[in-house]
């Protein structure tokens, strides 16, 4: 059975314009790019003051610092959609398989859910990618509980890898003899922790709520490696005659790379819930069209380029229907995703939309959410409440500063 829910707002017409449409003014388009770039430094500036609030207060209590952590994730991932929301407000549109059957409802929020501990995986077309995975997890409650694989040179960037460090976030040299120990160390980590057998749990925290949200995980991974261009189309075609794998066509995807997420599931797999395969596509973009080239991170925060939607397919896939006994096989499995993925793009260029490859067999069904951005009257409340922190602290140093002055005079 296949069903199609449509959940919006506004009529498919109306859209949205960023705040660098809305004037042609070159004066005013550079006050507005100062804005928010004072907007994302000021707010991540106070998400790291809050965190080093947590290590100085907190260093007793590794389940309440967590979560405190757990809260300045969620925080950042609401000040870069609040800023998204001014820039580009793009439309969203999350289709998923399920089994389940789903009640309509007119509220404008997609009814998908990420599972608490899952493994998610999608195509690479640009940097942005990891933002809009983020705000999925976002919205299934778990923003907090995001883990990113990166490269290790991002750790080193003033002010943000502090914060990607204190987020647990996974960074690595793309050597494996060098990474193993470190994604090792990661995964295990939050496994012990998701099965209640970690630092993070005790006895009364693994029947709470509150601690079930700390310990859960959801672990971003794109198997192409990097994102989709002209470059790396080139690589990737030229590993496959290396590999005497031309029969492989791929006509929108990178060839993907199994060992790290075949090491990733079999190190979870005591806890892991599903993996998720994400599709993702950006509209306007043309099938011979590089989403990376059109749509960078300077063009979208700072230009106001960006896709007037984003599209995404989900199908989740249960752990035992992993094939994991061999190295050979789970690429072939993961090869038979990546296929049906490119058609699926396919598809999308072709129609503007994804057109399911569930077989009609009474079991699956399609529903496909639609809202109109980020929702930014739900996401500014939280993001105030650390510029506030962040003012009440400066507001304590300047008064601070200002007894001490007036002690010394006396």
């Amino acid at each position: 059975m296949f069903c199609s829910l449509r959940r919006m707002k506004h009529s498919q017409k109306y859209r949205r314009y960023g705040i660098y449409e809305k004037t042609g003014n070159p004066f005013i388009k550079g006050l507005q790019r100062l804005l928010i770039a004072c907007l994302f430094i000021s707010g991540s500036l106070s998400i790291v003051v809050f965190q080093i609030c947590l290590q100085v207060l907190l260093p007793w209590s590794k389940i309440r610092f967590q979560n405190g952590i757990n809260q300045s994730k969620k925080a950042f991932i609401v000040l870069l959609c609040m800023i998204l929301n001014m820039v580009a407000p793009s439309s969203l549109n999350v289709t998923f398989e399920t089994s389940r059957p789903l009640k309509n409802s007119s509220n404008a929020k997609p009814c998908f859910r990420f599972k608490d501990r899952a493994i998610i995986i999608a195509n690479h077309q640009m940097y942005a990618d990891w933002i809009y995975l983020w705000w999925l997890s976002f919205i299934s409650n778990l923003g907090g509980n995001v883990y990113i694989i990166l490269k290790k040179a991002l750790q080193y960037i003033p002010l943000l890898g502090f914060g990607m460090r204190n987020f647990k976030f996974i960074f690595l040299s793309r050597n494996w003899q060098k990474d193993e120990e470190a994604l090792t160390n990661s995964l295990v980590s939050m496994d012990l922790n998701a099965r209640c057998k970690g630092p993070l749990t005790n006895y009364k925290s693994c029947y709470s709520k509150t601690n079930e949200s700390i310990a859960a995980y959801n672990l971003i991974m794109f198997p192409e490696g990097t994102n989709l261009s002209l470059k790396t189309r080139e690589k990737s075609e030229a590993f496959c005659q290396r590999a005497h794998l031309d029969h492989v066509q791929l006509r929108h995807l990178l060839l993907p790379h199994s060992k790290g997420l075949k090491f990733a599931v079999e190190k979870l797999a005591p806890s892991l819930d599903a993996i998720y395969d994400v599709t993702i596509g950006y509209s306007p973009a043309l099938r011979t069209e590089y989403v990376g080239t059109k749509f960078t991170l300077k063009k979208i925060f700072l230009m106001g380029v960006y896709p007037e939607k984003v599209d995404f397919y989900i199908r989740e896939f249960r752990v035992n229907e992993i094939p994991l006994q061999d190295d050979e096989v789970f690429f072939n499995w993961l090869l038979g995703v990546w296929k049906e993925k490119d058609q699926l793009l396919e598809d999308y260029y072709n129609t503007g939309q994804f057109k399911s490859n569930a077989k009609n067999d009474n079991q699956s069904i399609v529903v496909t959410t639609q809202t109109t951005g980020f929702q930014h009257e739900t996401l500014t409340p939280r993001i105030l409440s650390y510029y506030g922190f962040f003012a009440f602290l400066i507001l304590v140093f300047v008064m601070k500063k200002i007894i001490d002055l007036t002690l010394n005079q006396a």
